[in-house]
């Protein structure tokens, strides 16, 4: 997966230099559901996550390489600083509401895009990776606490949790230059490849694979700045 995301980037990186450029600058906002995958590979887990509803928001900057008639496919780089909100929901039978985890992170994506299509419509595949940064979060509360010795109940823990990680995104869009700017709306999936949960050793009874994920639909408002 590495040498991919290596590949994808350098075919971006190096059309983008080697051409004149079109540079924009956008707002960029998200709806997407989240959820968490918490196992462990030694011990069998007795967790259901459930997705919850959440957003995501920030500022890119995207690099068009000159668009290339003679090629089908062209490419572009972008990057950014983004708001993200994470989480799941818990379901535990016997307590009296499911218990639900909402983690608050400052993302830096960089996504390698290629694209078919001319200079006012484009159709558009994604793949990136990013870095983020826990800013703030809301956990349940001790009440679900009696429940742990019935059922299995992992979440996050200030002071032994981990505050940064890193993942990958896929994401397909369409992008329209209008009179006032341009549009890019499409779906996506983004993957935490680094687990939050921090252990010690393998073989403790916390989970050894703690990732979160989300799949939503974001819209992206972008102006021409060269």
């Amino acid at each position: 997966m590495k040498k991919i995301f290596h590949f994808f980037f350098l075919v971006c990186l190096s059309t983008s230099i080697h051409s004149q450029s079109k540079v924009y600058l956008g707002l960029v906002g998200a709806g997407q559901a989240s959820s968490s995958y918490i196992e462990h590979t030694l011990y069998q887990t007795l967790l259901v996550s459930k997705p919850i509803v959440s957003y995501s928001g920030g500022v890119v900057i995207r690099h068009y390489n000159d668009l290339n008639p003679l090629l089908k496919v062209n490419s572009a780089i972008q990057g950014g600083i983004v708001f993200t909100r994470k989480g799941w929901k818990q379901d535990l039978l016997l307590a009296p509401a499911d218990p639900i985890t909402e983690l608050n992170y400052i993302t830096i994506p960089i996504d390698g895009i290629i694209y078919w299509g001319d200079e006012s419509r484009k159709f558009q595949l994604s793949i990136g990776i990013f870095g983020e940064y826990l800013v703030s979060y809301k956990i349940p509360g001790e009440v679900f606490r009696d429940f742990v010795t019935i059922e299995d109940y992992y979440g996050y823990e200030p002071g032994r949790d981990k505050s940064f990680g890193y993942g990958g995104t896929i994401a397909m869009s369409l992008f329209k230059v209008f009179e006032f700017g341009a549009l890019d709306f499409g779906p996506y999936f983004n993957y935490s490849l680094s687990n939050f949960i921090n252990i010690e050793r393998r073989a403790d009874p916390l989970p050894d694979t703690s990732n979160l994920f989300n799949i939503g639909i974001s819209l992206t408002y972008l102006f021409k700045i060269r």
